[in-house]
């Protein structure tokens, strides 16, 4: 019985790691692509990707998750920038896919940029995801494994209702979006902001 309990108590521990990593991850995602766009004069734009929740960007929150799930199994910093670098375009590629695919919309186009594969991912935000992979791995992880370690049992229910709300905004958006309404939600919501 001893066993199972310890078991459980670790499966929880990753859940919860991996939930963390998904709401810093998209939450700081989100913010830093709303942050480049205005930076690169397009104003305030709507960029949390194909969720309309605010500023939590869901390939960042899916990334997060991918590097703390591998950086608590691989030690090496090396191998870890290579599992981001492999994993993280991987990621954009098929979500630029599948967006496309179901939604019949394209997020970004990297296609004026050198070196990249067909418009989807390119070598310089490849490497990009890398770095961001790797300095998540070392700076943000270990704050959020303290934090589960400490505090565990009081972020059950936080995790819960943020996943409960988060899929329901998903459920929401891909409604929305496949019937063309997603930007006058955006515009009532967030009337600073325009789709991107």
């Amino acid at each position: 019985m001893q066993t199972k309990t310890c078991a459980l108590a670790r499966g929880r521990t990753l859940y919860l790691v991996l939930a963390l990593s998904f709401i810093i991850g998209g939450s700081v995602g989100g913010a830093w692509e709303t942050a480049w766009a205005f930076i690169r004069g397009r104003g305030l734009v709507w960029t949390s990707g194909l969720v309309l929740f605010p500023l939590c960007n869901p390939i960042y929150g899916l990334g997060a998750m991918l590097s703390a799930f591998h950086a608590l199994r691989e030690e090496g910093r090396l191998r870890r920038f290579a599992f981001s670098f492999i994993s993280l375009s991987l990621l954009e590629y098929v979500m630029s896919v599948l967006e496309e695919a179901f939604l019949g919309t394209r997020s970004w186009d990297y296609s004026a940029m050198p070196f990249n594969l067909n418009g989807r991912v390119n070598l310089l935000y490849c490497l990009f995801f890398a770095f961001l992979g790797l300095f998540f791995s070392e700076a943000i992880l270990p704050r959020i494994r303290r934090t589960v370690d400490r505090h565990g049992d009081d972020l059950i229910a936080p995790c819960l209702l943020f996943a409960l709300v988060y899929a329901l905004c998903a459920m929401l958006s891909l409604t929305l979006l496949s019937s063309g309404q997603a930007g006058q939600v955006v515009k009532f919501f967030y009337p600073m902001m325009k789709p991107l």
